[in-house]
């Protein structure tokens, strides 16, 4: 993959996956990046690999972002029984290919 091709100034993040990193803890405790961006809750338990940043979406260049997230809501969120159904977390990008925005 050639990273020129690729838009890299918007990363996807959300408020539930830091939440959910300081509620569960554990290995995540010592993990060194945002928990905010983790799209995969995995065990806590050692030597579990924790929560991670595991699902991308690389939009080609010439293709502006206008939002970025990762669906996984706050615990006190109805929609967050929802991320029971996976341990993934789903990624999303909203794209403008070009023209007047």
């Amino acid at each position: 993959l050639d990273p020129a091709l690729v838009v890299i100034d918007s990363v996807p993040a959300s408020y539930g996956g830091a939440q959910q990193s300081v509620a569960q803890g554990g290995v995540n405790d010592r993990h060194v990046g945002g928990p905010g961006y983790d799209t995969g809750d995995f065990g806590d338990v050692a030597p579990g690999p924790g929560n991670l940043r595991l699902d991308y979406v690389l939009p080609s260049q010439g293709l502006a972002v206008l939002g970025a997230g990762v669906f996984w809501p706050a615990s006190e969120d109805p929609l967050f029984r929802l991320v029971e159904a996976s341990d993934h977390r789903l990624v999303w990008l909203d794209l403008f290919a070009g023209g007047e925005q």
